[in-house]
């Protein structure tokens, strides 16, 4: 790609920390060997460039028992960045504004796959800890999150599986995986703001009460009058009976494409194909 830096290994990757404004396209899977990964960029020096995933898989990422907050692959992506096509795998643990790609995100987040575990640490008011990111203040669409969010701490506030809190938009994404938490706890969205938009989006995800739990939804567990349109999820699914915001499916309903009023099943290019349940048509694993 004309005007991007080739990234072909972990060094490379790693480089991207000198020069947070240019723009980059991996050339190859990476497999992270350094176990305490200190995340690219942070709220005083944000990434402002642009990472092109090129469909290649970033594995073993794992910041080690950071307690630190804005966590990830990337610490904080401000608003002119935008990372896409990107799968990621791995474990980042700290205390607030935590995600797999990145603690914070102002940026647009296109195409991005992550799995692994995301736990928050401490015993402190921790908050917006996400699969994908922490906290969304830009846009997120076309995303999956295979990720198990955890947290000990019935002070923590913020947790979703896709996205702890939701202060733009979201849209065309889903996720799996689990959540457990005490405050603004979904399995989508933990918290959805009144600037929050959600559309054509549902969820798989496990939703585990943490002690006295607070505002905990299988969608979202916190809705301030933001936008939630088009989106699904189950409570035979969620193991809980309510959601602030999103239409609720039964197990078997979620299985079925008409269920998903508003989703691209077009022949043509979809954005969703329909398997067990929907699934984004992706082109991850296809080099």
């Amino acid at each position: 790609m004309v005007g991007y830096i080739a990234i072909y290994n972990e060094e490379g990757l790693t480089n991207i920390k000198n020069d947070l404004n240019n723009k980059y396209v991996l050339m190859a899977d990476i497999e992270l060997t350094n176990t305490n990964w200190a995340p690219i960029g942070n709220s005083t020096n944000q990434f402002t460039g642009e990472l092109e995933g090129n469909y290649y898989k970033i594995s073993g990422l794992n910041n080690g028992n950071s307690p630190n907050n804005y966590q990830g692959l990337f610490g904080f992506i401000g608003n002119e960045g935008k990372i896409s096509n990107l799968n990621i795998e791995g474990i980042i643990q700290g205390t607030s504004d935590l995600g797999i790609l990145t603690g914070w995100n102002e940026g647009v987040l296109e195409n991005i796959k992550v799995k692994g575990k995301v736990i928050s640490v401490g015993t402190a008011y921790h908050g917006s800890i996400g699969g994908v990111t922490g906290y969304n203040r830009g846009i997120l669409k076309k995303c999956f999150s295979e990720v198990n969010v955890i947290t000990n701490n019935e002070k923590a506030s913020g947790l979703g599986v896709l996205v702890g809190i939701n202060d733009k938009m979201i849209q065309d994404s889903y996720s799996a995986g689990s959540v457990t938490g005490s405050n603004w706890v979904g399995g989508l969205v933990g918290l959805n703001t009144s600037n929050g938009t959600i559309e054509n989006s549902y969820t798989i995800s496990k939703v585990i009460p943490l002690g006295v739990a607070e505002k905990v939804g299988g969608l979202i567990g916190d809705e301030r009058d933001g936008t939630v349109t088009n989106s699904y999820w189950s409570p035979d699914l969620a193991g809980v009976e309510t959601s602030e915001g999103g239409i609720a499916l039964t197990k078997e309903q979620m299985k079925l494409q008409e269920s998903y009023v508003g989703f691209d099943f077009t022949l043509e290019s979809p954005i969703w194909v329909m398997k067990e349940y929907p699934e984004l048509n992706y082109n991850f694993g296809a080099k």
